[in-house]
């Protein structure tokens, strides 16, 4: 019985490819397999580039928004100012979901980490006024920072520079809608992808911000009186999101101390560099940024001035 399978066998193996061959062959499949990643070049075939602060791409057959991510913010993340608002409102005071409603201002960094983009807002609660780069680092790395959003980055340029598709950061609620609407005791309401889409007519791109606006649908039950009275579909509640990324102001801000009778308001912050004699907390006046055209003078022209827009709707 042996004597008769050994041609057999010797047959069989003598059909093998060597290993080495078998691994090219099965490494030219996976390169050929279909819904492999595509180049930058072919992922944005076709699309329109609108160039600013950031640069982004618009699908219209899709309907997405596709961030660009500078090649340098693999090496160090770039950091924006992030502002979302309603472009539209709900029409109840109760409620408080008013047209014009800004959100909080934040800081946060695009970081590509492990294959995917996080917009990380960053913990300013906590910080090190220090010239110490290290004493800084630990400070900020002892108390927590919080993500966001996360998208996998889709494919890099040679030059370093990626695409991550943006669409689900725009269109999530981002404004605490549903919150809102909960804690007004106006029903549970949940937003309803299906009927929600990036406006992308109404997505610009400038050199100093780039400003990208979502419709959003929220579909309810058990509806409050207030939503019923504003809605033209109790279970339906559709408003406009915005969302601004702005540049960083220029260095050369001087704070000054908070102080009670100057009638504002006073940003807040731990300063763990502080003097062991001097108070932790630090309170900063809220202020617009004005400097004189000459320095030497008791009272001049400001540089640039605040100017102040009153909706041409009032």
């Amino acid at each position: 019985m042996k004597r008769e399978l050994a041609p057999v066998l010797t047959a069989l193996i003598l059909c093998l490819p060597p290993a080495d061959a078998e691994g090219a062959a099965k490494k030219e499949k996976e390169v050929a397999a279909p819904g492999g990643r595509p180049s930058f070049a072919e992922t944005v075939e076709g699309l329109e580039r609108r160039d600013g602060l950031v640069a982004f791409w618009v699908d219209d057959d899709a309907g997405k928004i596709w961030l660009e991510i500078p090649a340098e913010a693999w090496t160090e993340p770039l950091e924006l100012l992030y502002i979302e608002a309603l472009e539209s409102g709900l029409g109840s005071n109760p409620v408080g979901l008013d047209r014009g409603q800004l959100g909080p201002t934040r800081v946060v960094r695009l970081r590509p980490v492990g294959g995917k983009l996080l917009i990380e807002e960053r913990n300013l609660g906590y910080r090190a006024l220090s010239e110490n780069p290290r004493e800084v680092a630990a400070v900020e790395s002892s108390f927590a920072t919080s993500v966001l959003w996360a998208g996998p980055i889709a494919t890099r340029d040679d030059d370093g520079t990626g695409l991550v598709d943006l669409t689900t950061f725009l269109l999530r609620d981002a404004h605490e809608v549903v919150r809102t609407l909960e804690e007004t005791e106006q029903g549970t309401f949940q937003l309803d992808a299906e009927r929600s889409a990036v406006d992308l007519d109404a997505c610009l791109a400038f050199p100093d911000n780039v400003e990208l606006t979502a419709v959003l649908t929220y579909g309810g039950k058990k509806v409050g009186e207030h939503v019923r009275s504003t809605a033209p579909t109790a279970d339906s509640v559709t408003l406009v999101q915005h969302h601004s990324f702005v540049r960083l102001p220029p260095e050369g801000y001087h704070p000054r101390p908070f102080d009670p009778r100057a009638g504002s308001f006073a940003i807040r912050f731990a300063d763990y560099a502080a003097d062991l004699a001097a108070p932790l907390e630090k309170r900063w006046i809220v202020r617009h940024r004005l400097e004189k055209t000459d320095p030497t003078a008791a009272s001049s022209p400001v540089v640039e001035p605040i100017v102040y827009y009153v909706d041409s709707g009032a």
